[in-house]
């Protein structure tokens, strides 16, 4: 299903026995309990108030409509990136510069990545914390860097590149590594679980538990998602959608305009400026504002910045090892 703007819906499924830990979601949020300290308890499905009793009565409801079933089917939001064909708009002058074209210049083809960094996701199924560790260059010990540790049945996230190894380890043994992974961008999500046996309500106290069965209930969801979209689902299921605007980018050129009023640098009142914001990337999505800053502004934003003690930042020269300091002002990129 689809809708204006690339927003498109799709079709997931979750086994019945999420139906109660969906309910602890509910909850969770009408108390605005983002880390679930309050509604996890024994009691949370119990409280005498209006709200829980409501989910309650809900809850018994989708409990008889499911008798028989297994699965439970939802509808959920996500924004699809155009094709190629639908980036390139068919007014191909939008793309030509302002230099004239050559004719014998083969048709625009879309640009390979140079840089591959991706968003990782490592999550701990376990009863007791757990240390991640990125492996670093060259491996052992001694290269090493830790990430962060991990609560119980909780995850953290991190940013990497094709081919980086990490492991995670006990709280009091970092040098024995419990599991190994070399990432990939379609691997980007990793899963730490304890032995089966280990994760039962017998063996896990109430709250972990619960919290364990929300981590199921979010990977079944990002099952479907993956399918469905391509991409890796790094946030959590169930979750609110997006409310803040974003400009839409369908396509290369495209052109948004906005009436702005405000006070220019130096000026008494005032004034009204048409702005027009054109694509110049789909995905990444970005935007382009020119003449957004007059030079007097942009010459105050610098002479502010050196007055605090900023300088440009440098990136490192090509061929430069760790130990040299050869790096440099880059007209382009910034580090």
């Amino acid at each position: 299903m689809k809708t204006k703007n690339s927003k498109n819906y799709f079709s997931f499924h979750l086994s019945v026995e999420h139906l109660s830990i969906l309910a602890q979601h509910y909850i969770a949020d009408n108390q605005k309990d983002d880390y679930y300290h309050n509604s996890v308890g024994k009691g949370a499905l119990s409280e005498n108030d209006n709200y829980h009793q409501h989910i309650s009565k809900e809850l018994a409801c989708a409990h008889q409509q499911t008798a028989g079933k297994s699965l439970l089917t939802g509808w959920a939001p996500y924004y699809q990136v155009p094709s190629a064909e639908e980036i390139v708009p068919k007014n191909k002058d939008l793309l030509i510069s302002t230099s004239k074209r050559n004719p014998f210049e083969k048709e625009s083809a879309a640009a390979s990545l140079s840089f591959t960094g991706f968003a990782a996701k490592f999550i701990n199924l376990s009863k007791t914390p757990k240390l991640l560790f990125w492996d670093g260059r060259g491996g052992g010990e001694s290269a090493k860097r830790l990430v962060a540790e991990i609560a119980p049945m909780e995850s953290v996230g991190t940013a990497t590149t094709p081919g980086q190894s990490f492991s995670i380890t006990p709280v009091f043994d970092s040098s024995h590594a419990l599991k190994r992974w070399t990432l990939t961008a379609d691997e980007a999500i990793q899963v730490y679980r304890d032995d089966p046996d280990a994760l039962t309500p017998n063996k896990l106290s109430h709250d972990l538990w619960v919290k364990y069965q929300m981590q199921e209930l979010n990977l079944a969801f990002a099952r479907d998602y993956l399918v469905e979209t391509k991409r890796h689902w790094l946030a959590n299921f169930p979750r609110p959608p997006p409310s803040h605007f974003m400009w839409p980018a369908e396509y290369l050129g495209q052109i948004h305009k906005v009436n702005a009023s405000f006070t220019a640098v130096g000026a008494q009142q005032k004034e009204d400026k048409l702005l027009k914001l054109e694509v110049s990337s789909v995905s990444p999505r970005v935007l382009e504002i020119n003449n957004f800053l007059t030079e007097e502004e942009c010459l105050l934003l610098i002479n502010s910045a050196r007055e605090k003690g900023l300088h440009p930042s440098t990136v490192v020269g090509s061929g430069s090892s760790k130990d040299d300091d050869d790096s440099m002002v880059d007209s382009t990129t910034r580090s």
